[in-house]
């Protein structure tokens, strides 16, 4: 579903907010611009999710032939002043 968008003067999308909606009431929510033009991130979060997963080189993958993601898992403690990370590079061929 999307929820925001903008057209350029010829009506095609440049810039969309967009949900997805899986069983178990999850939902996942990207962001998705041309308006950015040197930022090639993907992140992917969605509800009920202990990570959230980053992409730094989606559209033009780095040279050699494996493809890399970062799982990042965020909380806080101490009264929720102090925040945590936890996060893992994860490799696929």
């Amino acid at each position: 579903q999307v929820v925001r968008y903008q057209l350029n003067d010829e009506g095609v999308p440049f810039d969309a907010d967009c949900i997805v909606h899986f069983s178990g009431n999850r939902v996942l929510s990207f962001h998705c611009s041309f308006i950015h033009p040197l930022n090639q991130t993907v992140t992917v979060s969605g509800t009920g999710s202990e990570y959230t997963a980053s992409m730094t080189d989606a559209i033009l993958p780095r040279q050699g032939d494996m493809l890399s993601y970062t799982l990042v898992r965020q909380g806080l403690i101490s009264y929720d002043e102090i925040t945590t990370e936890d996060s893992k590079e994860v490799q696929i061929d």
